[in-house]
């Protein structure tokens, strides 16, 4: 046991020094901290959220908060980067205690090591700070907690009540613990589990403050999402804009495939439930890309195992208790080590941050539209004093509203367009997403200056003062343009 421990701690840390060169690049993170920090208290923080409060995310966005208190930004990185080493570790005892429930002791080197390399291919572009982190943690968990009480064969009330409270912890932190039904149902078909533990996720789901309205807001998510802002890990993995982040996983399913074929061929006994838990995370994977990190978890012991066992000579038999532990460890804490004393960047070169720090001191209070992902940073730095336009919380928004955004980012129509847009204090967008809206912007329509112009945002001031409105403008115009009189500064 100690040489397998050691041995997953060096290959841990050997991907942490890759996941640590990712900065925190995921705008909606500031957004998370912000709200946990100022949790219970419900936040306005754009212009046009409806004035209930939705609780999704709310202990990761405390822990966010409470870690960012702590240590700051460097803090939120490196708590993501314990909760994706965490993940991985246990997706290497899940590996270990299937190997063991078939008599083996450990599973080879080659097998471990290429399981979860190519665990690490697939979710290599899904690895950002974020609440989704907590729930890899936990999926990882679960996997390997089933396995090892079926084999152990442990008590049922120990196995729904360890559950219950794992799923209460992921759910509030991340609402994705449907994905542990297939991961239950194949326990239960194939491994002999209680089908009382489908209970344990039934009862968690709507554990939570929102209740069984999570399922109204899930279902919005996943409309605004997928069908109109076409948001790219919701798009299926063939879909032109996931061609970069879903190379890995085409690589995997690919070499999983033939690999899997030659098994056949040659009758190599592979174990049925990584089998059948890929297959079932392939259909979701299939439909939006975001699940494919699940996908490559599942997938992992199964590639593993077809890799050591078609690899030629004795390399792919070859034990982890014929490693040297010593080595293995004066290698972990080295590369631990080096992740300590080079950390990687904290923020994307091309960050916004300063200049939007600025234009706060210079505008306290201010009204903005903006780019939805850059929502996050803005009320990061904003708020209070500051109003986005919109953010990355896709779920609370109605469908109008971003009906409404589309229109104002693609300038059309035109007519009107000017006088919305003077009604804002800043414009912070994106060069790429509304270039119609900056072209628009160049042709001098609106008063103002550009007071920051690159390749990653665009900010533009407007002539107005900054003032306090309490509604959204409508838009695109009805007829002749007519401010609403609510709008009107107070």
């Amino acid at each position: 046991m100690p040489r397998l421990l050691t041995l997953l701690l060096f290959i841990v840390a050997a991907l942490v020094n890759l996941w640590k060169l990712r900065p925190l690049d995921d705008l909606d993170t500031f957004n998370q901290i912000v709200l946990g920090s100022w949790f219970p208290r419900h936040l306005i923080l754009t212009s046009n959220e409806p004035n209930t409060q939705v609780f999704i995310g709310w202990l990761a966005q405390v822990l966010f908060a409470v870690i960012h208190s702590l240590a700051g930004l460097a803090g939120i990185k490196t708590l993501n980067l314990l909760l994706l080493a965490g993940a991985f570790f246990l997706l290497g005892l899940w590996h270990a205690a299937l190997v063991r429930a078939r008599g083996a002791i450990y599973p080879s080197m080659l097998a471990l090591s290429a399981g979860l390399l190519s665990s690490f291919l697939v979710s290599a572009s899904n690895t950002s700070a974020r609440p989704q982190s907590f729930a890899y943690l936990c999926f990882c968990g679960v996997l390997f907690l089933l396995t090892r009480w079926s084999t152990k064969g442990t008590k049922i009330s120990i196995q729904c009540a360890s559950l219950y409270g794992i799923f209460i912890v992921w759910q509030n932190c991340h609402s994705s613990i449907v994905l542990a039904l297939p991961v239950i149902f194949v326990f239960i078909l194939l491994r002999g589990c209680s089908p009382l533990l489908l209970v344990s996720v039934a009862t968690a789901f709507f554990c939570t403050p929102d209740g069984a309205s999570l399922i109204s807001i899930s279902a919005t998510n996943t409309e605004i999402s997928k069908s109109l802002l076409l948001i790219s890990e919701w798009m299926p993995p063939w879909h032109y804009s996931v061609y970069s982040a879903m190379i890995g996983f085409w690589i995997v399913l690919a070499m999983t495939s033939v690999m899997s074929i030659i098994a056949y061929r040659r009758k190599v006994a592979i174990d049925p439930t990584p089998v059948l838990l890929s297959l079932l995370f392939l259909v979701p994977t299939l439909y939006s890309s975001r699940f494919g990190v699940f996908w490559g978890f599942v997938n992992a012991p199964l590639f593993g195992e077809l890799v050591s066992a078609l690899w030629p000579g004795a390399l792919g038999r070859r034990s982890i208790s014929e490693a040297n532990s010593r080595t293995m460890a004066l290698c972990a804490a080295t590369l631990l080590g080096v992740a300590v004393i080079f950390p990687g960047p904290l923020l994307p070169s091309a960050s916004p941050l300063a200049t939007v720090q600025a234009a706060k001191a210079e505008l306290p209070t201010a009204r903005i539209f903006n780019y939805r992902e850059f929502g996050g940073q803005l009320e990061y730095v904003g708020y209070p004093g500051w109003t986005a336009y919109i953010d990355g919380r896709l779920y609370l928004y109605p469908k109008e509203i971003w009906e409404q955004y589309n229109a104002i980012s693609s300038a059309t129509p035109q007519t009107g367009l000017a006088k919305t847009l003077e009604a804002y204090d800043l414009l912070v967008l994106s060069p790429y997403a509304q270039a119609p809206l900056i072209s628009f912007l160049r042709n001098n329509h609106v008063e103002g200056r550009f007071v920051l112009d690159s390749s990653e945002v665009v900010i533009f001031k407007t002539g107005k003062q900054a003032h306090d409105y309490s509604l959204p403008l409508e838009y695109p115009p009805s007829g002749s343009y007519d401010v609403h009189p609510n709008l009107q500064p107070r």
